[in-house]
């Protein structure tokens, strides 16, 4: 899944022949940046947070990155952990070849997300994913 690096996991798509860095958020700036200046939607289970991410020289093009987080809110280590297993599994689900390039995602876990049945994870995100999408092509458009 990755080439050694653990900041970076490449898709291979088909539409362009090419490949697509999807990028992990690793740094407090950058989830705070996401938290600061972008698109908030809240669900059940969690929040998708949105945003474009800065211009850097020094970081390599991305299509996306993403970033995942839980708080002791959501439960103790081993919950907080399945909780962020499950929200990395959505993340994969995103399709990079639909989403403006350089967009930072952060996905908040919520207390009923450990509990919460796989089925109806997958349907609220696909929804989440859909709305945000529309706000980040309506904020690039004006932008």
């Amino acid at each position: 899944m990755t080439d050694g690096s653990l900041n970076e996991r490449k898709v291979i798509f088909s539409k362009h022949d090419g490949l697509l860095k999807i990028g992990v958020l690793r740094q407090r700036r950058d989830f705070l940046n996401v938290q600061n200046k972008g698109i908030r939607l809240v669900m059940p289970h969690f929040i998708l947070q949105a945003a474009m991410a800065r211009p850097s020289k020094f970081r390599p093009a991305f299509s996306h990155r993403t970033g995942v987080t839980a708080s002791r809110k959501v439960g103790n280590a081993v919950a907080r952990n399945r909780a962020k297993r499950r929200m990395r599994a959505l993340l994969r689900q995103l399709d990079p070849t639909h989403l403006p390039l350089g967009t930072d995602f952060v996905l908040v876990a919520r207390h009923s997300l450990v509990k919460a049945g796989w089925a109806q994870l997958t349907k609220d995100f696909s929804k989440a994913a859909t709305r945000i999408h529309k706000k980040l092509y309506e904020t690039v458009v004006e932008g």
